[in-house]
């Protein structure tokens, strides 16, 4: 616009380019990405923050983005609340700042946050929170939280991915980095990030079961098989927590918080 052309000339005297065929630089534009085939990646991995302040990776850098109308899906749902005692949960996004830099004082950049509602009646590292985040063919996140006991939803949209344009496979980003730490403002409940339990096992048969999720084991160990693994601590408790009381039909969280007049009801 002549009117930006004149204060950069005022600024920059003789060194302002007018562009050759300026109206048709995008359409040329355009038309080289058709010509190279290139497609569109993250150009910085989207993370989010656990309660160690350590980054998770949900989409790695240079993983390509949906396009013509398809949607990339995530789902992550081994997720804990280490102290849910304000009934609030964070979920913390955030990008690196610099490109290839992904060491743990790395600054990085917050997209938002996630305020999830937990039960505050339980212990910490007990209830499971889910996580599922979409990315659509226009670039835009939509990551979804979900307590599976509490049943609460919160939802968070970022429209402002980083992305690039790749025309061949490049090798993987190097995570050394020489940057200071630039911790962003966090908002409140900065203690209270969900921390991540691990979804595999290198053990087999009944050693590996004592991995599992307590509540889910009598789905697939019959209770009187003698092949039935040994209930650890902490499947007990998980068992515990997700199984309804066979008198009343609450849930440990129901009868915390209502109680429940039937004698013989948990407690």
């Amino acid at each position: 616009m002549p009117a930006i052309w004149r204060q950069l000339d005022q600024l920059f005297p003789g060194r302002v380019v007018t562009a050759r065929h300026g109206d048709r630089i995008i359409s040329e534009g355009a038309a080289w990405i058709a010509h190279d085939n290139a497609i569109p990646v993250l150009s910085k991995r989207l993370e989010i923050l656990d309660a160690s302040s350590t980054p998770n990776v949900i989409a790695v850098a240079n993983e390509p983005l949906p396009v013509d109308g398809n949607v990339k899906e995530i789902i992550l749902s081994q997720f804990y609340c280490t102290d849910p005692r304000e009934g609030i949960v964070s979920f913390s996004f955030q990008r690196p700042v610099y490109v290839g830099r992904y060491d743990f004082d790395t600054p990085r950049k917050s997209y938002g946050v996630i305020h999830l509602k937990v039960d505050d009646t339980a212990p910490p590292l007990l209830e499971r929170l889910k996580l599922s985040v979409l990315i659509d063919e226009n670039y835009v996140v939509k990551a979804r939280a979900e307590s599976t006991m509490r049943g609460d939803i919160a939802e968070l949209e970022i429209s402002n991915l980083e992305f690039a344009l790749r025309t061949q496979k490049l090798p993987e980003a190097s995570n050394r980095s020489d940057d200071e730490n630039n911790k962003e403002q966090q908002v409140n409940f900065e203690n209270n990030y969900p921390a991540v339990r691990s979804i595999i096992t290198k053990e087999k048969g009944a050693k590996g079961a004592e991995n599992a999720a307590g509540d889910i084991v009598d789905q697939y160990y019959d209770k009187f098989a003698f092949s039935r693994p040994k209930f650890t601590k902490k499947q007990q408790d998980e068992s515990d927590y997700y199984l309804p009381c066979s008198i009343c039909g609450k849930t440990i969280m129901q009868i915390n918080k209502e109680g429940c007049p039937r004698p013989g009801c948990i407690v």
